[in-house]
């Protein structure tokens, strides 16, 4: 087995896992659906549950760790409010947060934005960011306490019966 945990070896998700998600305050996440194939107006698709759209592993894993993020997609900001979860606003220019509501998307303008908005982040004094990423990781704590009760105290069963 290939126990090196660089880029590129066969350990690579362990590699960012560690690297990336465990050493930084903050995430960036892209998720890998494209908007047309998300059931936001009601169409079910390849990526709906039941008529609801789903993230990946990407927003997943930081959901059940806890861990503040921003989507590095308008429409995930979208499906985290749709889906009952809190977007981590308080890290975000207004610029960002109005993506939240619109219909249609620029990929190109909102990415933009994210880069202004981690440049916001970055200029911040130290006593606002220890503000702002105080109250993300509240966010972060009820986000994974309702991840946490959907996976577990949540049944399946009604999900699987509708797909009948």
């Amino acid at each position: 087995p290939d126990d090196n945990l660089t880029a590129g070896s066969s350990n690579w998700y362990l590699y960012q896992f560690f690297e990336q998600t465990i050493h930084s305050e903050i995430e960036l996440v892209y998720e890998t659906f494209q908007i047309e194939h998300v059931g936001i107006q009601n169409k079910k698709s390849k990526t709906d549950i039941c008529g609801y759209p789903t993230f990946n592993e990407k927003t997943i894993k930081l959901l059940v760790l806890g861990k503040p993020f921003i989507h590095i997609d308008p429409l995930s900001l979208k499906m985290m409010e749709m889906l009952g979860f809190e977007n981590y606003k308080v890290l975000m220019t207004d610029k960002v947060q109005s993506w939240i509501d619109r219909d249609e998307y620029d990929i190109k303008e909102y990415i933009n934005d994210v880069f202004e908005n981690v440049q916001w982040l970055l200029d911040m004094d130290e006593i606002e960011y220890k503000e702002r990423i105080t109250e993300a990781y509240t966010i972060a704590k009820r986000n994974k306490d309702k991840t946490d009760d959907i996976l577990y105290n949540t049944s399946l069963l009604p999900f699987i019966k509708s797909l009948f």
